[in-house]
């Protein structure tokens, strides 16, 4: 338990770390994204945020157990059918998406060569701790799943409304019987939509 509560300490302080780092490059202009989107149009090009520049530090590696650096790697299960959280490039083997890329930031402070694996989703969280060191892959966090591992949360999933620059409503024909329907439907799957929380586990 000691152990698992190490790892589950020196993963969080690091996460927080690899959030502040991958989170610089998120804003964009529109030509940006209009010129990102081209360049990201072939899958083949998918490569994953460069994380080379995260080095080892020795104090949050020392709280790692002995069983997960024993071999040298951090061994990560995820379910790669995911996008874009977890996914495979084009050649169908390697996994890409932000969530790979931060587990291999955390692989990097902890001085570990990151190996994530595909697996199936319902199998990772009973292998988590035996098979892998970890399991990364938009879990859900629910009281059942805290029974069996730890959690460190680190993404909060919801809807919004995107519409063009300086239209100010949105006209759509219905009756008012579709309309209270349609905004009943909706205000469940948007409260449902926000309760879901996405995290990696560590034991």
């Amino acid at each position: 338990m000691q152990a698992g509560k190490a790892l589950k300490t020196a993963a969080a302080f690091m996460l927080s770390v690899a959030m502040l780092a991958t989170g610089a490059a998120c804003g964009t202009s529109d030509d940006s994204d209009a010129s990102a989107s081209k360049s990201s149009s072939k899958s083949s090009e998918l490569t994953g945020y460069d994380v080379s520049g995260v080095k080892k530090d020795d104090a949050i590696a020392k709280m790692l157990p002995d069983y997960v650096t024993k071999d040298g790697k951090l061994t990560i299960g995820m379910d790669t059918s995911y996008a874009p959280a977890e996914f495979l490039a084009a050649d169908g083997k390697t996994p890409v998406g932000f969530d790979v890329d931060i587990a291999k930031a955390l692989a990097g402070v902890f001085g570990l060569e990151a190996d994530p694996e595909t697996a199936n989703f319902d199998s990772i969280i009973p292998a988590v701790g035996a098979k892998y060191d970890i399991g990364i892959s938009s879990f859900t966090v629910t009281k059942e799943r805290l029974e069996a591992v730890d959690f460190v949360s680190h993404f909060n999933a919801g809807s919004a409304w995107a519409v063009k620059k300086g239209i100010r409503t949105i006209y759509v024909p219905y009756s008012r019987w579709a309309f209270r329907h349609f905004l009943s439907w909706f205000a469940s799957a948007f409260t449902q939509c926000l309760c879901r929380t996405s995290a990696w586990t560590a034991m």
